[in-house]
């Protein structure tokens, strides 16, 4: 009866997910667009509305296979994310060929010539020039964090794949041929582990989709679109991207003996001169002098870690100080789980970046943080200093009096982050952060031999830690316990 159910399920999956139909007397078929790999495109009228409309190309071998997953996965997107992705109807047979059907939204991609100049992206993209970058780097986000709630990897994403939509001022995620379905509990529509299309410029180191850590993939090539727009040294041609990722890959090998990031190895050595390696014209506009430059930096690491499971999930960079610095967008569903495995059944919703005002939580004004990292998270704690409560602004002492200030000023800060442990290599923790919870259980009353104990033995290899970031440098005593 059980496996009776279970087919069922499957059935009633596949039958909603393909019985998006238009009319075919009422569509009628326009110029051409463009062509890929697989299909081609062309503009398109539905019942007197513009349409763009896909058909496989014949002589391709599994043309029509990526076709059926598109028409699939298109389906099962829809209403997950209205404004970034492009408007799927349904299909149709026209002279015996199947074709997919959009509502048109868009007419340029990110890389098209009209964008060369900047200022009309920010413009279409309804933000300044100076906004472009954290605004750019929110919609692609925003994009593949929507889809991965849903169980589907792109697998494809590249500038060719975005379409801009100045009448919503959004990116607009497109083809979906080379998607595939991780989140699915019956189905994995277009998933093989030993194989997957992908573009050699955009697509992550691992080329293949990590089934530890599957949405990894999309948030690597997130970054290296980001990259490519906005550097002109890495805009100029797709020989200067290829070679920037050849000299950032040779890195690699060499981050991991000193327990440091690729990135940041490749970096020190072009600054140096060293060899070959050369810093991409443009590159410091993005990344040096001020405070946000410092934040797009921290999280550009975490995006183009080497590791998969050591990449930020989209949710989580959203909430980031660089994309969410006055902490006013609300959370993203977080990426589906992997079906029949413990995160399944662990799964939580992503926390709200919030700013503390020093009245709200009687203990200081910042910025409240959650982050996970696998144990040991390679950090040192110590007690909080009375200096360190001065500083950070704490509130409430004088109507507490002497006893219940003393009280409020308890707490452990981070004394050192570990050079190459994983609170290191995922940028997500600095000096001075004060640790608030350990999973579920209040820190702010232990001692940092306390805390340390009980990461000692916590029972997951992960572990989450809620921390408040000040706005002043914090201070630890002396006396203090590895939490490494």
């Amino acid at each position: 009866m059980s496996r009776l159910l279970a087919l069922t399920f499957v059935a009633l999956a596949v039958a909603r997910c393909a019985a998006l139909t238009v009319s075919a007397a009422a569509l009628s078929l326009g110029s051409p667009l463009g062509s890929g790999t697989f299909g081609c495109v062309r503009w398109g009228e539905l019942d007197g509305e513009l349409v763009v409309v896909k058909t496989a190309k014949v002589a391709e071998q599994r043309a029509a296979t990526y076709l059926d997953t598109e028409a699939y996965i298109n389906a099962h997107l829809q209403g997950a994310a209205p404004d970034h992705l492009a408007p799927y109807l349904g299909s149709c047979t026209v002279d015996d060929e199947k074709v997919l059907v959009w509502r048109a939204s868009g007419e340029h991609t990110l890389m098209s010539a009209e964008y060369a100049d900047l200022a009309l992206l920010a413009s279409d993209l309804g933000c300044s020039e100076a906004e472009l970058p954290r605004v750019l780097m929110s919609q692609l986000l925003s994009a593949v964090g929507h889809v991965h709630a849903r169980g589907v990897v792109h697998r494809d994403l590249k500038p060719e794949n975005l379409l801009v939509d100045p009448s919503s001022r959004t990116l607009r995620l497109i083809d979906f041929g080379s998607a595939c379905e991780i989140g699915g509990w019956f189905t994995r529509r277009g998933f093989q582990a030993d194989r997957g299309p992908c573009s050699v410029l955009y697509c992550a180191p691992e080329q293949l989709v990590c089934q530890e850590a599957p949405y990894a993939f999309d948030v690597y090539s997130c970054a290296i679109v980001w990259l490519r727009t906005l550097v002109p040294g890495l805009r100029e041609s797709e020989e200067a991207l290829f070679n920037w990722r050849l000299a950032v890959r040779d890195r690699v090998v060499s981050a991991r003996r000193h327990g440091a990031h690729a990135i940041d190895e490749w970096r020190a050595a072009a600054l140096a001169g060293e060899g070959e390696a050369e810093v991409p014209a443009g590159w410091g506009q993005l990344f040096d002098g001020t405070e946000e430059a410092a934040h797009a930096w921290e999280l550009l690491r975490k995006l183009l870690a080497h590791e998969p499971t050591e990449r930020a999930g989209a949710a989580e960079a959203l909430q980031s100080e660089f994309v969410n610095p006055a902490c006013t967008a609300p959370p993203l569903a977080p990426a589906a789980a992997r079906p029949w495995s413990l995160e399944a059944l662990q799964r939580a919703p992503p926390e709200e970046c919030h700013l503390v005002e020093a009245e709200e939580e009687g203990e200081a004004a910042g910025r409240r943080l959650s982050i996970e990292l696998p144990l040991p998270p390679g950090i040192r704690l110590a007690a909080a200093e009375e200096t360190w409560w001065e500083a950070a602004g704490g509130a409430g002492e004088a109507e507490a009096g002497e006893e219940g200030a003393a009280e409020r000023r308890r707490g452990l800060v981070v004394a050192e982050v570990v050079a190459g442990g994983p609170a290191e290599r995922s940028g997500s923790v600095r000096v001075g952060d004060l640790l608030l919870a350990i999973g579920e259980a209040d820190t702010q009353h232990m001692a940092p031999e306390e805390a340390t104990a009980l990461l000692a033995h916590w029972r997951q290899p992960m572990v989450r830690m809620r921390m408040l970031r000040t706005l002043a440098p914090a201070v630890g005593r002396e006396s203090s316990a590895p939490a490494r």
